[in-house]
């Protein structure tokens, strides 16, 4: 008698799930009211966040209207984004500053940059 492995999570998935939960903290939404909003319990939305359980095409979709979010915006740019992240994605603000960081042209620019993060960080 075989006994039932459960699944490793796809990095897809957990990629995912953890965008959800990052709008859904963003919003100062609870997972029960989010869950209610789209019609699921609170624990679907929990393994649905965690990359347990897939979310279908057209449940991610009632999560990002319910949001006031973008679908294409849940998922990275390139997959092996995911692959790699598996562990914790970059949160907005990370992204945000990352992006911002790259398009500074000048290298002073960037320089300066880095010495006030690093500051402000301690």
């Amino acid at each position: 008698m075989e006994s039932h492995k459960p699944r490793d999570p796809n990095p897809l998935d957990v990629w995912i799930g953890s965008r959800v939960s990052e709008r859904r903290n963003a919003v100062q939404m609870t997972q029960g009211q989010l869950a209610k909003g789209v019609g699921i319990s609170f624990q679907q939305l929990q393994k649905y966040e965690a990359g347990k359980n897939r979310i279908s095409a057209s449940r991610l979709y009632e999560i990002a209207e319910f949001l006031g979010f973008a679908v294409i915006d849940f998922y990275p740019k390139r997959r092996e984004e995911a692959a790699k992240s598996v562990g914790r994605p970059l949160s907005f603000e990370e992204q945000a500053l990352l992006s911002g960081f790259q398009r500074l042209q000048s290298p002073k620019e960037r320089q300066a940059v880095k010495v006030l993060v690093t500051a402000l960080a301690g």
